[in-house]
C-alpha cells in the first residue's frame, strides 16, 4: 500500500465519524475548565477513546490521557497532542460561571486529535507503517491560575506550571521522536494555515508587595502602602520598555490579584502575577532581571519589602 492509499485509508474513516467529530469538539466547548482543573474534559475524552475500542492511559499529566497504536518497533513514535484547557474572558459571549471560556479554541484541537486518532488506530493503516503514534489529550497550555498551580507545586502534585513539561518530567515523551499539534489563529484572507509558526517563551513571576497597616484617614504616616509600591513597580517597568530591543519582541504582562482590603486600611500586601515574553532565551533573562530589579526598587523606595517567585514558563 502506497503513501497515497494509506492516507485515503485514513480520509475515508475520519469522514465516516465526521459528525462524532465536530460533535466532541461542541461537547468540549461547553465546559471549559481552567488548566490543572480539566477534569470533566478529560473524562470526555476518555470515554470518547473508549468509545472506539481503545484504553487510555489517564492522569499522564496530573490531568490528560493518552492512548497509543503500541512498541515503535524500528521506526519512530510520532505523538499528536490537543490541549484540554480554557481561558477567563467575562465579555467573550458564551463565558461560563467565572468567565471560562474556550475562546483559545482548544475545544477544536481535542476534536483535531480525536479525529486523528480514529484516522489512524481505526482504519487499519498502521499494518502499513513503520514506527508508533500517540494521541494525547495535554493539560495546562495556558499559564494562568498561578495560586492554584504554585498550591499544586508546593505539595509535591506537579512540578511545573504547564502541561507539557509536566508530562516530560514525568517521563511523557521519552520515547517520543516527534509532536505534531495544530492551533487555531485568526487568518488572512486566501490562507488556510501556517506551516512551522515561532512564537516568545516566558517567565512567570508571582510577586508579594509587603508593607504595613494603618489606618488610612487617622495615622496614614505609620503605614507603609503596598499597593503604592506596586504602582510605583509599574511605572518602573513602563520606563523600561523603551530599552527592550524590536527584535526580541519583548512583552511584560501585569495583573494585581490583590490590591488591599479595607478602603480605610493602608493596604499592607498586594499580589501581582507577571508574565515576562520574549523571543530568545537571553532576552527573556534580560528582560525578566531588569522587571525584578523595577520591583525591588519601588519597594526599597517607599521602605518595604518584595518576594519575587520566578518560575519558566515555555522556552521560545
Amino acid at each position: 500500500m502506497d503513501k497515497e492509499e494509506v492516507k485515503q485509508r485514513c480520509l475515508n474513516v475520519i469522514e465516516e465519524h465526521q459528525d462524532e467529530i465536530i460533535a466532541l469538539g461542541k461537547e468540549a466547548y461547553k465546559t471549559p475548565e481552567l488548566g490543572y482543573k480539566e477534569f470533566r474534559t478529560g473524562k470526555l475524552m476518555e470515554e470518547a477513546f473508549r468509545k472506539l475500542g481503545l484504553e487510555p492511559e489517564t492522569g499522564v499529566s496530573y490531568t490528560g490521557c493518552r492512548v497509543s497504536s503500541g512498541p515503535k518497533g524500528n521506526g519512530p513514535r510520532v505523538a499528536v497532542m490537543g490541549e484540554l484547557d480554557c481561558i477567563m474572558c467575562d465579555a467573550h459571549p458564551d463565558a461560563a460561571e467565572g468567565g471560562l471560556v474556550h475562546a483559545c479554541g482548544h475545544n477544536v484541537q481535542l476534536a483535531n486529535l480525536y479525529g486523528a486518532a480514529v484516522g489512524i488506530l481505526t482504519s487499519g493503516v498502521m499494518e502499513h507503517l513503520g514506527g508508533a503514534a500517540d494521541f494525547i489529550a495535554i493539560p495546562a497550555e495556558e499559564c494562568v491560575d498561578y495560586e492554584y498551580r504554585n498550591r499544586l507545586m508546593s505539595q509535591g502534585t506537579i512540578h511545573y506550571l504547564g502541561g507539557k513539561q509536566e508530562l516530560m518530567y514525568r517521563g511523557g515523551l521519552d520515547d517520543t521522536d516527534m509532536v505534531l499539534q495544530c492551533h487555531m489563529m485568526e487568518m488572512e484572507p486566501g490562507k488556510c494555515c501556517i506551516l512551522d509558526t515561532k512564537g516568545n517563551g516566558f517567565i512567570s513571576k508571582t510577586v508579594h508587595f509587603l508593607g504595613r497597616a494603618a489606618h488610612a484617614g487617622f495615622a496614614p504616616e505609620q503605614g507603609i502602602n503596598a499597593l503604592n509600591m506596586a504602582e510605583l513597580a509599574m511605572n518602573n517597568i513602563h520606563a523600561l520598555r523603551e530599552t527592550f530591543r524590536d527584535e526580541d519582541k519583548v512583552r511584560v504582562s501585569i495583573v494585581i490579584k490583590e490590591g488591599g482590603g479595607l478602603v480605610n486600611v493602608v493596604p499592607e500586601r498586594v499580589t501581582m502575577e507577571i508574565m515576562v515574553r520574549a523571543f530568545t532565551i537571553d532576552a527573556m533573562e534580560d528582560a525578566s532581571h531588569k522587571v525584578n530589579r523595577s520591583m525591588k526598587a519601588a519597594a526599597m523606595a517607599l521602605g518595604g519589602k518584595v518576594e519575587i517567585h520566578d518560575c519558566i514558563g515555555y522556552l521560545p
